[in-house]
């Protein structure tokens, strides 16, 4: 059996994929079932040295649940292989920030279920990866946005050369120029899959963050309200973020010039001689001088288009003098949502 393993990387459209493939089965070609689309998280529990517990620990898992979810993933994992179809297809990016002995571990699994492993990446240009992590970055609650703690794509590449003995076939993400700006359509292309068969092949499930977006999202970020403790106020943070998103009147994107200066030299040298992939020419892009100005400068408009929306709810105040009190209470008007959504507040009384 053909087994495609679809590594990412990250912020190539990754999630769109998943979302399209989930479910998918045409007799001859299955994308496989680990209970989440997306198949990072499974194989890393399943793979990884600690099977993932420091995630699943703060997930609230005991001891016993975690080992009780192992065995239900390698269950699925298992099941996959028994209906011989002719192909299977994984898809995760964190596949390819697995160290080699998970890697190893992953490999023996597919061999064992008699797989023919074939391995697809998808990069980007350099410098709109760096833009697109440092908002991924800032929806995930990090402050410091210049930081880029995965692996980087040469070290992938080598990492999964070595382990599967087969060099992974790489694809530029800029193919979607050829296929409708449509992700799904140029992944579905490349394995051979009808893409019009998929119902919702064009769904973009990543949404970006705009320019104001990013700036409200990062200061909220720095204020240090605590969003990360428990389902409600995780969930009560995703709806925040998207409310900040739908809010905002301006749709303009961040200003690639200001990230020039982070991009890897020796990412854009590997990309360009070993894998023949021409990136690199940002001449025309003056380096953004003051970073940190940029980061801080929140339009106007985005704080009319904010106070309007909590003035409406019955929050009335002066958000032009201070931008933090508007930032936090539209904060907490999304915590109040999601208790009411979630029921505590019933449970409560």
């Amino acid at each position: 059996m053909k087994c495609i393993l679809h590594v990412g990387a990250h912020k190539t459209g990754t999630s769109a994929i998943q979302m399209a493939l989930a479910g998918y089965d045409d007799g001859s070609t299955l994308y496989a079932d680990l209970g989440d689309p997306n198949h990072s998280i499974p194989i890393q529990t399943l793979f990884s040295e600690d099977h993932l517990w420091a995630h699943w620990k703060r997930m609230g898992l005991s001891e016993q649940e975690h080992t009780a979810l192992i065995k239900d993933l390698n269950r699925k994992f298992s099941g996959n292989f028994e209906n011989r179809h002719d192909r299977v297809v994984f898809s995760g990016e964190n596949i390819s920030i697995l160290d080699i002995s998970s890697l190893k571990r992953l490999r023996v699994a597919l061999e064992e279920r008699g797989a023919d492993i074939e391995i697809i990446m998808f990069v980007r240009d350099p410098l709109a990866y760096r833009v697109s992590i440092a908002a991924e970055l800032v929806k995930q609650g990090e402050t410091d946005v210049l930081a880029d703690h995965l692996m980087s794509i040469r070290q992938r590449y080598h990492n999964l050369l070595s382990v599967f003995g087969k060099r992974p076939a790489v694809i530029k993400y800029e193919e979607i120029e050829f296929f409708n700006n449509n992700i799904v359509e140029v992944f579905s292309d490349y394995v051979g899959i009808d893409a019009s068969r998929l119902a919702n092949s064009s769904l973009r499930s990543n949404s970006s963050l705009t320019e104001d977006a990013f700036k409200i999202v990062l200061k909220f970020n720095k204020l240090g309200i605590t969003h990360n403790k428990g389902k409600v106020l995780s969930e009560a943070r995703w709806a925040f973020v998207r409310g900040v998103v739908e809010l905002l009147s301006s749709k303009r994107p961040l200003n690639k010039k200001y990230f020039v200066q982070l991009v890897n030299p020796a990412e854009l040298e590997f990309l360009s001689q070993l894998l023949g992939l021409g990136y690199g020419k940002y001449e025309d892009l003056e380096n953004g001088e003051d970073f940190d100005s940029y980061l801080n400068d929140i339009s106007e408009q985005a704080v009319v288009d904010i106070s309007q929306f909590l003035c409406a709810k019955g929050l009335a105040y002066d958000y032009k003098s201070d931008v933090d009190a508007m930032i936090s209470i539209l904060f907490y008007y999304f915590v109040a949502e999601e208790f009411q959504r979630s029921g505590v507040l019933r449970e409560v009384g």
